[in-house]
This record gives C-alpha cells, sequence and structure tokens, in this order.
C-alpha cells in the first residue's frame, strides 16, 4: 500500500505535524502506553475486536519508561529518559486506498491478520499467531469459500513511530517483576508430570502449581510477546463477504468513494476522538453477504463513503490516536536469566498445545 504525505491544517493554523512536536515536547502523547506492552499472538486480531473495539491480543504494560526533551546544544529531539537507545520521530502521512486484499481461506484470514503486527525474534510458526482470532472469525460467522470470498481494505494516517531497543536494560513494572520472579527453569521436565489435560482441570494440581502455573499465569497476564516499535494513529478498515459465483456492479458514487484519492482538503477537527466501529449499508451489490467498517482512531465515521466525513475523520485522529502497526519480540527477550530464555519455547509450546494449537518448528529448520 503507498502512502504519500500531505499538509493537514487545523482550525488554529497549525498543521498537524506541528502541533504533534509541540506534544512530544511536552511529554503528553496519548496511545504511547501501548509501546512496551504485553501482547498475546494466538488471542491478537489486528483488525481489532467487533466487540471490544480494540485489538484483543494486548495485555498488561511491562515496560516503564519516561519521555523527556533533551535540550543539549546540538540535539533537540526528544529522547526516553530511561531508556537509552529508544526514540520518537512525527510520522504524518495519509492517503485512501483503492488496494484490496481478497481473503479466499481461513489461512489467508490469518496472513491478513498479520499485516498490521510483525512477530519476529522467535521460532513460532505462522500457523499459530492470530490463529484463535481466526478460528474465532469463523465460528462468528465468516463463512470463506471458493465461491465466498472476504475483501479487506484498510485506509490508515499516520502520526508518529516509537521504538524501544528490543536488547534494552529496561525498567520493569512491579507486576511484571513479581510476575517473572516466580518463574521456574526445566519447564519440560515439569511438564512430563503436569499434562496438559491435568492442567486443564485443575491448574493447582501438585505437580502443575509450582512450575508449570507460574508461567501460564505470565502469559495470561502478559501475553507471549511485547510491543518493541508502533506507529500510532487511524485506521480505517472496511470489510466485505462477497459471494463470487453471483454478478454486481458497484454505483458510480461507490467506485469514485475506492477511487485512490490523495487526501490535501483541509477540515477543522471539531469532535472528541474515540476509537468505534460503525456497521456500512451502502453497498448496493447483491452478491455482498455483509459489509462494515472497523475505526481504529479518530472518531466514529458513519459512512466511509463520503469524502467530507473520512476528512473530518482524519482530522480527529491527533487527539485520540491509537496504535495502527506494531512490531513484536517475544518475552524471552526480556529474561536475564538463559536458563529461563531457555523455558521459554518449552512453556509457549505448553500453552500453544492448551489452547488447541501445535507448533512447528521443524519447518523453519527446513527453511534455514
Amino acid at each position: 500500500m503507498v502512502l504519500a504525505p500531505v499538509t493537514l491544517a487545523t482550525k488554529h493554523g497549525k498543521n498537524i505535524s506541528s502541533e504533534l512536536k509541540s506534544t512530544i515536547t511536552q511529554g503528553k502523547i496519548p496511545a504511547m502506553e501501548y509501546l512496551g506492552c504485553g501482547y498475546d499472538i494466538l488471542y491478537g486480531n489486528p483488525l481489532i475486536d467487533d466487540g471490544s473495539l480494540v485489538d484483543p491480543g494486548y495485555r498488561n504494560p511491562i515496560i516503564s519508561f519516561t519521555l523527556t526533551q533533551y535540550r543539549g546544544k546540538a540535539r533537540k529531539d526528544p529522547k526516553y529518559a530511561s531508556v537509552p537507545g529508544a526514540w520518537i520521530r512525527p510520522l504524518v502521512s495519509c492517503r485512501r486506498s483503492s488496494e484490496r486484499t481478497v481473503v479466499k481461506s481461513m489461512k489467508d484470514y490469518q496472513k491478513a491478520l498479520a499485516v498490521d503486527s510483525e512477530v519476529g525474534f522467535g521460532s513460532i510458526d505462522d500457523s499459530v499467531k492470530f490463529a484463535l482470532s481466526a478460528g474465532y472469525a469463523e465460528s462468528a460467522g465468516i463463512n470463506l469459500s471458493k465461491t465466498r470470498r472476504l475483501h479487506i481494505q484498510r485506509n490508515y494516517c499516520f502520526l508518529l513511530e516509537a521504538a524501544l531497543p528490543v536488547n534494552g536494560q529496561y525498567a520493569f513494572k512491579k507486576s511484571f517483576e513479581i510476575a517473572v520472579s516466580l518463574l521456574t527453569p526445566n519447564f519440560r521436565t515439569s511438564s512430563e508430570t503436569c499434562t496438559t489435560i491435568r492442567y486443564s482441570m485443575n491448574p493447582d494440581h501438585p505437580d502443575c502449581v509450582e512450575h508449570v502455573k507460574p508461567w501460564m499465569n505470565l502469559f495470561e497476564l502478559f501475553g507471549t510477546h511485547f510491543t518493541y516499535n508502533i506507529k500510532i494513529g487511524g485506521r480505517l478498515t472496511e470489510l466485505e463477504q462477497v459471494n463470487a459465483s453471483k454478478s454486481g456492479k458497484r454505483s458510480n458514487a461507490q467506485a469514485k468513494a475506492r477511487a485512490d484519492i490523495q487526501v490535501t482538503k483541509s477540515v477543522a477537527a471539531g469532535s472528541v476522538g474515540v476509537d468505534g466501529t460503525k456497521m456500512s449499508n451502502n453497498s448496493n451489490m447483491t452478491n455482498v453477504s455483509f459489509s462494515y467498517v472497523n475505526v481504529l482512531g479518530g472518531s466514529p465515521i458513519g459512512n466511509a463513503d463520503d469524502e467530507d466525513e473520512y476528512l473530518a475523520w482524519i482530522h480527529s485522529i491527533p487527539n485520540n490516536p491509537m496504535p495502527i502497526r506494531s512490531q513484536l519480540a517475544p518475552l524471552s527477550k526480556l529474561f536475564r536469566s538463559q536458563a529461563l530464555k531457555e523455558a521459554y519455547d518449552d512453556a509457549m509450546e505448553f500453552y500453544m498445545a492448551l489452547n488447541g494449537l501445535r507448533n512447528y518448528p521443524e519447518k523453519k529448520e527446513a527453511t534455514k
């Protein structure tokens, strides 16, 4: 997807980029709490959950940091005072896209979920990433086949990007420190007596409570990974389930609305923005089973095809931005103990099996 930078003016005559720089200097950046936050890649859904209106993969915050303004002679960029190597920068870029992702199977749907969340630094197979969200989508009525497909169109408005060093020296939240202090190494040995069946029936079983349960509690509270890079702004995602066996044509108005439109028009931001989801009933296509719009960041939008509403949504984003893209690393990167780093992989295998999933690391080895 191509994104072109644009200048967006506000009612005070300042452009959004200038306001962001001023906000960063003051250390007040909405949605920054999602940086250094826990994330569960099994339950994550970057397309956002229709019920909670937020990605259900996010868990409790893990890393503590403070944003301050560096006032040296040569360097005036904002820095993280407590995390050397961290950075933040404005990334003002908005453009409406005409590109659509066509999803033909649940495997394709899993890949579509991964577009906005990059998972790295681990041996987790692609088949388990966002697998539980894909399964939920299937049970909730997203039925895909050779004749029934899902069309996904994403429109982005980026405001800024922030990142932490993956192997940094962090100050952790107290709750995370306590959870890690309860972990024990040699998880594989412990799981020989505490099987997934035994644990699911009674987590407090004598064979499970001391060595296995603390790991499962860690994943429940803080997820399996943490966010080390986030892009903040707004994302408008349009989804349509289409029966490919039927024919239908879009109206001229819809074709125009779906065209590749570079946003250059200035609109005053007049309402407080919150993330939300609105149903869209504007489709005139007889082959569309359902059509709806997910809004993450900014104010709700009633009609995604209306250009004025779309522009108004863009100008509401600086007041209420959200993380719309992220990069994730496994929690093991945060452990100081090598024994715990090694035990993490075994604990992850157990956690996946507990959720009915299986990892296939041999596939990774075969590609090396």
